[in-house]
């Protein structure tokens, strides 16, 4: 949302720069901010990680993470083109898209805790391939604006619960040596 509306009062380079800037600035924070000590002290078991590979149900898990990461980055890249393309959007309307996607990620992120404390791990999993079944056909077959738009933030909601269900689900089956 922001990027659409920034792009129409400043120039590309200009935006680009604030953008590089602002995360500049995050990073020089996050160097003088001070963190919580460690919850294992001892370090990190080394030789009882390796076991680990073994284990085909965490090898599924982190398959399964892969595809995750390379489904959203390709949604993150792609859903602008596809919409000028494929949906006739000016390039403002689609950054506007790609921010309400970010946003609907953002949103189930932030919303995933107080979720997961009603729903069983099989509902938030049903939930979210509805959500990103419901997305992805919304933003193939929806004429105009606002369904391409809805499309996009069912696909984020969707997508989101995906890294904190998986890692959660590896956190529980090996507690000893997660954080």
């Amino acid at each position: 949302f922001l990027l659409g509306f920034l792009r129409s009062k400043f120039e590309y380079t200009t935006v680009l720069s604030a953008t590089g800037i602002v995360a500049f600035m995050a990073a020089v924070y996050m160097l003088l901010v001070r963190f919580p000590s460690p919850k294992q002290q001892k370090g990190f078991p080394i030789a009882q990680s390796l076991s680990l590979f073994k284990d085909p149900v965490l090898l599924v898990m982190g398959f399964l993470l892969l595809c995750l990461s390379s489904f959203e980055g390709i949604i993150n890249n792609w859903i602008s083109t596809y919409l000028i393309q494929q949906h006739s959007f000016t390039e403002e309307n689609a950054l506007y898209s790609l921010s309400l996607f970010m946003t609907g990620m953002a949103l189930m992120r932030l919303l995933i805790g107080s979720i997961g404390k009603k729903l069983s791990l099989q509902q938030l999993l049903g939930m979210s391939f509805f959500l990103l079944i419901t997305g992805i056909l919304l933003l193939w077959k929806a004429e105009g604006f606002l369904p391409s738009v809805a499309g996009g933030v069912l696909l984020g909601l969707g997508l989101a619960p995906g890294f904190p269900l998986t890692l959660g689900f590896v956190g529980n089956r090996y507690p000893a040596i997660s954080a």
